[in-house]
């Protein structure tokens, strides 16, 4: 028993096994169709993956292909315009040969018409042969009439001297006839007396009587000789007659041929007119023929461009039809990839957005042309340029003198003078607006730099120099020539004064700083002067010596006229404009009269440096004369006090104290590595007449230094009132200014600047 319930166990449990088995056997089965089931899909997936990455392909070979297609469309495209282009132009050449034609052919005509005036010309010159040789022909007669003539004169004269014989005969005749008289009354006598004579006395009287019967008949003989010569002298005459209206006739067919010469000559000259005329039509025919091949071969070459348009555009045409069968494909059996829609919604939106950029900067061309046309247009004054201030490294030198009663200035003559550079350059330390009023072509870079404004224009023009000083409260006068003939130290120094006054007064400004020369005192002051210079030495243009010294004082004159007032006031604060008795408006005006400004572009100081290493240089009474200078920036200082605290009047500025000029040149030469100490020296007489000796045979270019009246004497100025008015200290002495000009000269050997100051047109006084 317990063996067959083991067994049913057994049996049980391998049935139940068994069905387990064949439950998982199904499982698996079903698990193992599942899978045969996924494995086909998955094929069919892989399949239709193939297919579609076959598909996308094709697609990305389609798209290249057809960008390829639009590439040689746009291409075709813009081949179709250039042919166009060159179409209308050689259609313009067609035009202009079919106009050469026509012009040919006029030229032809012309050229036939020169033919035929040629012949007729050629007949012309036949006669006009023809008439030089019987020109010749009648010369030739003319030759001999004049012999004949000549012949007929000296006959002519013999039978003028037998006439004159005949008449001595005639008178002998006359003679004989009284004579014969006288005989015949002896005759009578004898004969009375006959009777009472003896025979010898009538054979005297018979004697005589026969005599005087043969000189009788030799005078009969000669009358009759005479007569016949007389009746030959007539003829003679006759013949003379006929001879001068024979001449008359001649010399007036003689001027008829040189008339008929001249004419000659003309058509000769008219000939070779032709001639010249014929040669240059044959060239210009020459011309024309080879324009009118080129012509041709252009023509020629149009033909084959047309050719080449109409295949172009028959495959164009299929390139489209193919691209249309394309789309059409497409879209029936399959979608655009979605990277092909993006790429192409990318490639829309970055053609709009340059199209975008392209329409603005169109946009922006045109406004700038159409303010560019208005700007030529108008005829008012240019539009300040400002710039974004730009501050260059600030400098202690520059920050010691800080305005604190004006906020804004307009400075002129920053592109001609160092003082005014060096005045902008401290203005722009200590943040003062600035407006640089220059010359139209100046470069205006440094300017820039420095953060000023620039204005252009001339100094002689008001609206250009009133725009510029609009809103300013200071305006510094730095603009002179210092060089030139009368008119153009008149028309910058005196007519730019004068100017500058009045657009100040337009602009309402508060003050006008006038920087001037203290050379307008030479020739005022003996030359030994032995006292300082000051405002107290009257001033006459006539007995002012240089040009430009006259000039100067001749604005300073112009501008205290023009700005003095109608009464004198009590003081009134320096920040408001001045106003007389009546409450106008009085625009306040300062001089400043510097002595010699020097500093490191000084041309009158480099020009003694140049002479000095040429050895062209020599001191006058060994140089030991004193003299004031003023450096630079103690002219900028005196300025910026004259704007801040002066009244209206004239400052003489200068460095601390005068230096002999012999030490004051060694110094500065030192600085710059020059030695003086093998200068020359001569006395004042001497170096004057050789200077001059060498300034009229042109014999050194440093001669005018020795005649300089300014540099050759004792000149001493007096600052005393600019230091008890203004507040004048003049920061920088002269040791410091040697240091400054030092370091400069040691910069430009490390750094060498490729343009300098002086280049761009800089001067100082």
């Amino acid at each position: 028993m317990e063996v067959e319930e083991e067994l049913h166990r057994t049996r049980t449990r391998l049935v139940a096994e068994l069905e387990a088995i064949q439950n998982s056997k199904e499982t698996l089965q079903q698990q193992i169709d599942v899978l045969r089931v996924e494995s086909e899909k998955k094929a069919k997936i892989e399949e239709e993956l193939e297919n579609l990455k076959r598909t996308k392909e094709r697609l990305d070979s389609e798209v290249t292909g057809l960008k390829v297609e639009a590439e040689r469309k746009m291409a075709v495209e813009q081949e179709l315009e250039r042919m166009r282009r060159m179409k209308e132009g050689l259609e313009k050449e067609m035009s202009i040969v079919e106009e050469e034609r026509r012009k040919k052919k006029e030229l032809e005509e012309e050229f036939q018409k020169v033919k035929d005036n040629r012949l007729l010309l050629e007949k012309e010159i036949e006669k006009l042969k023809n008439e030089k040789a019987r020109r010749e022909e009648i010369e030739r007669e003319l030759q001999n009439i004049k012999n004949s003539k000549q012949q007929l004169e000296s006959q002519i004269i013999n039978l003028k001297e037998e006439t004159d014989k005949r008449k001595e005969l005639e008178q002998t005749l006359q003679t004989l006839h009284q004579s014969n008289d006288h005989y015949q009354k002896e005759m009578d006598l004898i004969l009375q007396n006959a009777t009472h004579m003896g025979s010898e006395r009538e054979a005297k009287l018979e004697q005589l009587l026969n005599s005087a019967k043969d000189n009788s008949n030799l005078l009969q003989n000669e009358i009759e000789n005479l007569r016949k010569e007389s009746e030959k002298k007539r003829q003679v005459e006759a013949e003379l007659d006929k001879v001068k209206n024979a001449c008359a006739n001649l010399t007036s067919e003689v001027e008829t041929l040189h008339r008929e010469a001249e004419k000659q000559r003309s058509l000769r000259e008219e000939l070779e007119k032709v001639q010249a005329a014929k040669e240059k039509l044959m060239s210009e025919m020459e011309a024309f023929q080879k324009e009118h091949e080129r012509r041709l071969q252009l023509e020629a070459e149009l033909e084959e461009l047309k050719e080449i348009k109409n295949r172009f555009a028959s495959e164009v045409d299929s390139l489209k039809s193919q691209q249309q069968q394309l789309n059409n494909e497409k879209q029936e059996h399959t979608e655009i990839p979605p990277e092909v829609v993006k790429e192409t919604q990318k490639t829309k939106e970055e053609n709009e957005i340059l199209s975008i950029t392209v329409k603005k900067q169109k946009e922006k061309i045109s406004k700038l042309k159409e303010k560019n046309r208005r700007l030529s247009k108008n005829k008012k004054a240019l539009p300040l340029l400002k710039m974004s201030p730009q501050k260059s490294p600030q400098d202690d030198l520059h920050q010691r003198i800080r305005p604190k009663r004006f906020k804004s200035a307009c400075v002129l003559g920053a592109d001609t003078n160092p003082v005014a550079m060096e005045l902008i350059q401290t203005l722009r330390a200590v943040d003062i607006r600035v407006v640089a009023f220059v010359r139209p072509n100046h470069n205006v870079h440094d300017l820039h730099l420095l953060g000023a404004t620039t204005a252009r224009g001339a100094i002689d023009n008001l609206d250009d120099l009133m725009s510029a000083m609009t809103d300013c409260d200071v305006v510094f006068h730095c603009a002179f020539q210092t060089t030139g003939d009368t008119y153009q130290h008149f028309s910058v120094n005196v007519n730019g004064a004068t100017t500058t006054v009045q657009a100040a007064k337009l602009a309402k400004c508060k003050k006008l700083v006038v920087l001037s020369t203290a050379e307008v005192v030479v020739g005022n002051i003996p030359l030994d002067v032995t006292y300082a210079i000051d405002e107290s030495i009257k001033l006459s243009i006539e007995r002012t010596e240089s040009l430009f010294a006259k000039s100067m004082l001749m604005a300073e004159h112009a501008i205290l006229k023009a700005t003095k007032p109608k009464s004198e006031t009590a003081q009134q604060p320096p920040e408001t404009p001045e106003k007389d008795s009546e409450g106008e408006y009085t625009l306040q005006v300062a001089v400043i009269r510097p002595s010699w400004v020097w500093g490191k572009m000084d041309a009158k100081l480099n020009k003694i440096l140049e002479a000095v290493k040429t050895g062209k240089f020599t001191w006058v009474n060994g140089g030991t004369y004193l003299y004031s200078t003023c450096y630079i920036s103690n002219v900028v200082e005196g300025l910026l006090l004259a704007a801040e605290y002066a009244r209206r009047g004239i400052y003489y500025v200068s460095d601390p104290y005068p230096i002999s000029f012999k030490e004051f040149i060694t110094k500065v030469a030192a600085t710059q590595n020059v030695d003086c100490s093998r200068v020359p020296s001569m006395s004042t007489w001497y170096g004057s007449a050789v200077s001059w000796f060498q300034k009229t045979t042109g014999a050194s270019p440093y001669a005018e230094i020795s005649l300089d009246a300014v540099l050759t004497r004792t000149f001493v100025i007096s600052d005393k009132k600019a230091r008890s008015k203004l507040g004048y200290k003049s920061l920088v002495s002269f040791e410091k200014a040697l240091d400054i000009i030092r370091d400069q000269f040691i910069s430009n050997l490390k750094t060498p600047r490729t343009e300098s100051l002086q280049q761009r047109g800089w001067v100082v006084m």
